[in-house]
């Protein structure tokens, strides 16, 4: 049941994300802002995003609670907070249309004091990206396409339950060319039951001669009762040497063609890194709205009810969205502030975890450090611990030995 907040008049924005009971500094800092589209064709066997498909009934009234959520919360934050880099993601995009996604974007843009030429991300299924789809969001100020290709084999993408064709994520490579975006963006995933190195080696190739802007490529992960059990039964994914063979694949195609390899499973040619993934992974704060979305603001992390029917109840009843709080401890953010950025290029800030949080990791760690940098796995330079690309691939395993004995 959610707990319904009352104001004193009609007029009165109504405070969804418990805004007031936080402590908010003014600030110029700009904030990505991450909006949740929860609607799906079809929800595959893989995925555990907060994604509903046969829900078509709820797409319009979901849209307006979601355009009333973002109006409501510009409202109570006012000029305490604006936005920078903008990711709408899924579920599929796409799936609405052009209209609800233009609303989506005007109502950020008008109440949340949206920065001009910051990036807006849209996700996009190939088998819906239609070139009227594509220009109207260009129009509308979207500037970035996510398209989700997951695999240029058709006998792949049958397994992984997509409902579109390697040639269809080629098509909307193309469209979303001709339409306008400045930068287009293209996931793969690896380690997929029976797929080979080969296979996706030739996939990446084929995206470079689409000319990409950008790969995000990602390891098949299990996770829930249902990908476990079909993911197994199709023989379950690669061995971990085999996951190594995938992303040292990946490492050599796009980095001889020039791409940037900034997050562990993202590349980007010159001047076309995801804004909104770079500030995530460095660890900063970011505004979050829509069903199941995941936010960090004023040191508060929290997350929104992930039922759509509810999230749209709790709107037009005036209660709040948010079902789950965590106020991060010191020890916590710390843990954080290791993790995060350890996964990027820009590597730990190693002065200002002296500085934030009296943690001299180069003393506290010295020897971890030495045999990482002695195994080509880090590197230190310009008061940075940066992962190589060799480390990457074990970052969260060389992040738990980074963290100091005195963190809970």
């Amino acid at each position: 049941m959610h707990e319904t907040l009352v104001g004193p008049g009609p007029s009165t924005p109504v405070d969804y994300q418990r805004f007031g009971e936080l402590s908010i500094p003014n600030t110029t800092t700009r904030l990505p802002v991450y909006v949740h589209i929860p609607f799906c064709s079809k929800h595959c066997w893989y995925c555990d995003f907060n994604v509903y498909e046969r829900m078509g009934r709820l797409v319009d009234p979901y849209c307006n609670a979601l355009v009333q959520e973002i109006t409501d919360t510009g409202r109570i934050l006012k000029d305490r907070s604006r936005v920078g880099a903008v990711y709408v993601g899924g579920g599929t995009p796409s799936l609405i249309g052009a209209i609800l996604l233009t609303k989506i974007l005007d109502a950020l843009t008008s109440e949340l004091d949206f920065e001009k030429g910051s990036e807006a991300t849209v996700e996009a299924n190939p088998s819906n990206t239609t070139e009227p789809l594509l220009s109207a969001l260009v129009e509308a100020g979207y500037d970035r396409l996510s398209i989700g290709a997951q695999s240029l084999s058709n006998k792949r993408l049958a397994e992984l339950d997509r409902l579109h064709s390697s040639g269809e994520s080629l098509v909307a490579i193309k469209r979303a060319r001709a339409a306008g975006f400045r930068s287009v963006s293209a996931d793969l995933l690896y380690g997929v039951p029976d797929q080979t190195v080969p296979e996706f080696s030739d996939g990446l190739k084929r995206l470079l001669d689409m000319e990409v802007d950008h790969v995000s490529a990602y390891a098949l992960t299990l996770h829930g009762g249902r990908a476990v059990t079909v993911g197994q039964s199709r023989g379950g994914t690669a061995s971990d040497d085999v996951m190594a063979d995938f992303y040292g694949s990946a490492l050599e195609i796009l980095g001889d063609a020039g791409f940037e390899h900034y997050e562990v499973s993202n590349w980007a040619r010159a001047g076309h890194r995801c804004q909104y993934n770079e500030s995530i992974w460095q660890g900063g704060e970011y505004l979050a709205f829509g069903c199941g979305a995941h936010g960090y603001f004023a040191g508060r992390r929290f997350s929104i009810t992930r039922q759509p029917q509810a999230y749209i109840d709790a709107i037009d009843h005036g209660s709040t969205t948010v079902d789950y709080v965590d106020r991060l401890s010191t020890s916590h953010r710390l843990t954080e502030a290791i993790a995060f950025p350890l996964r990027t290029q820009n590597g730990i800030d190693l002065r200002m975890l002296a500085e934030t949080f009296d943690c001299d990791l180069l003393r506290q760690k010295r020897g971890e450090i030495s045999e990482l940098i002695t195994h080509n796995l880090a590197r230190l330079s310009d008061g940075r611990l940066r992962l190589t690309d060799s480390g990457m691939i074990l970052a969260d395993a060389i992040a738990v030995r980074l963290i100091p004995d005195n963190v809970s």
